[in-house]
């Protein structure tokens, strides 16, 4: 094919333009992607490893909606591990799928995931773990929590108001620290308002197992005549349970559904502010440069939700002063406390240390009642 000379004369300037153009274009696109890559390697990159599902009412809804809050103020690019069972050989596959993303932290959402993990954690130098309310600590893993117990206290206050029994139940999942903690702070609570009332617990060994959890409501209320209960589950079938026997409920990390007035408030916990603190931190300082994250009322990070009509003015006064005297720093553990055992745990004038609130507390106050 023969090019007429006289186009290239003519044109020859247009192609030339043309070329360059081009050049300079492809060079703007390699130089755009090439910042890209940049911009997207210095992101902060978390991984979140969950018990449950995103969308799960309750415990993992309110903790997914926190990091996710928590990653948007921070520019961070979250990895997320759903529906990780505990004590099921899980959690060290997650962590490794993790990994393989070059994440710069891991977020155990559970308790036990850190026991768990904890003896291939020194095999990621590179990588900050934080572990909700672990026991477990190394030179890269952070604990962290809520002081759940303020907000314990206060709705132990509600349940002793509204109890004509003098029998407050309360459904919990496990042993350990942060459970027993609340039920000793609610239990505290309960008796600062109805001073001979008793609360009776039921474990059933599990985070969420709807079919116990009612089952323990049922035996609670067979045995002890409870007519008030409270949980410490990562759904709402004690609430559904209660609604059914006529009972009053006090909701944990609970949406609001529509139940009667007889579900009386909700303990609620601000992950948010957690997490956001857990990001920005390592952003500016790195990871694991403090053992524990403790965040209180104080901080904004938990309370209670609004009161049904079953809560009088009286009771809402009696847990607003409660509140303004946690937020005065005076402290709940503090003055007589007496195990069920009889044992004098805290003198007058006293008050419990944080470190044995956090990490020692295997023991139960008096007025708790252990039911097999």
């Amino acid at each position: 094919m023969k090019i007429n000379k006289h186009f290239l004369i003519r044109y020859r300037h247009w192609i030339v333009g043309s070329s360059v153009v081009l050049a300079l274009f492809a060079f703007f696109l390699a130089f755009r992607l090439f910042s890209l890559r940049l911009q997207e390697d210095d992101q902060l990159k978390v991984g979140f490893i969950m018990i449950g599902g995103k969308d799960a009412d309750g415990w993992n809804r309110s903790n997914y909606s926190g990091i996710l809050d928590a990653a948007r103020r921070t520019d961070a690019r979250l990895y997320f591990e759903e529906n990780i069972r505990e004590d099921k050989g899980e959690v060290i596959p997650a962590i490794e799928r993790l990994a393989k993303k070059k994440v710069s932290i891991i977020i155990f959402s559970s308790y036990n995931y850190s026991r768990e993990a904890a003896e291939v954690l020194d095999e990621y130098p590179n990588i900050s773990f934080y572990s909700n309310s672990g026991d477990y600590y190394t030179d890269n893993l952070t604990s962290f929590s809520i002081k759940m117990y303020q907000s314990r206290y206060m709705a132990g206050l509600i349940a002793g108001s509204k109890s004509q029994t003098g029998h407050i139940g309360y459904v919990a999942s496990m042993r350990n620290k942060e459970v027993n903690r609340g039920i000793n702070a609610f239990t505290l609570g309960v008796r600062t308002a109805n001073p001979g009332a008793c609360v009776d617990v039921k474990f059933t060994g599990s985070w969420k197992n709807p079919e116990k959890e009612k089952e323990a409501v049922d035996i609670l209320r067979e045995r002890s005549k409870i007519d008030v209960v409270t949980y410490h589950q990562d759904d709402e079938a004690v609430i559904e349970e209660a609604e059914a026997l006529g009972i009053y409920s006090i909701g944990f990390h609970q949406q609001k559904r529509d139940y009667s007035d007889k579900n009386l408030c909700s303990i609620v916990n601000n992950w948010d502010i957690v997490y956001y603190k857990i990001l920005r931190d390592y952003q500016k300082e790195g990871g694991n440069y403090v053992r524990d994250y403790w965040f209180g009322m104080e901080d904004g990070t938990t309370g209670l939700s609004s009161y049904s009509a079953e809560v009088d003015e009286k009771i809402a006064g009696d847990v607003e002063g409660a509140m303004l005297m946690i937020l005065s720093d005076e402290h709940i553990f503090s003055g007589k406390i007496y195990d069920v055992s009889g044992l004098l745990r805290c003198k007058e004038g006293e008050r419990i240390r944080e470190e044995e609130l956090l990490h020692k507390m295997n023991w139960f106050v008096k007025g708790v009642t252990i039911h097999d």
